[in-house]
């Protein structure tokens, strides 16, 4: 494994020869579920906030979230854009099956049933 392969923390860090090979994930997990909860989250509250600085937050919250598991090599760039389109997608069959079910979709306000 050249120098260049290597992530951040393992060229920052002293370590021995050999230690790399323990703490190097050699096969991340597709997708990221890192990045597709990070978006999954800011998407929603992005749009709820009413604070300028509190949306500009959560406008980059998947980015941040994003660059520690690229930099920590917990994933891939690849990994992080699946997990990306994996929480688009979710929010699109969610978007639809409250269209198509309208006993699933959250435009009305919900009975208050009394006893």
């Amino acid at each position: 494994m050249t120098a260049r392969a290597l992530p951040l923390h393992a060229r920052l860090l002293p370590h021995r020869p050999g230690d790399l090979a323990r703490q190097v994930l050699l096969f991340a997990a597709v997708p990221s579920m890192h990045v597709a909860f990070a978006v999954m989250i800011a998407a929603p509250l992005m749009r709820l906030v009413r604070h300028p600085a509190a949306r500009a937050f959560w406008a980059v919250y998947p980015l941040i979230v994003t660059w520690v598991v690229l930099v920590t090599a917990n994933h891939w760039l690849t990994d992080a854009f699946l997990g990306a389109m994996v929480a688009g997608m979710g929010a699109y069959a969610a978007h639809w099956m409250g269209h198509a079910y309208t006993t699933w979709a959250f435009s009305r306000p919900a009975q208050v049933v009394t006893l």
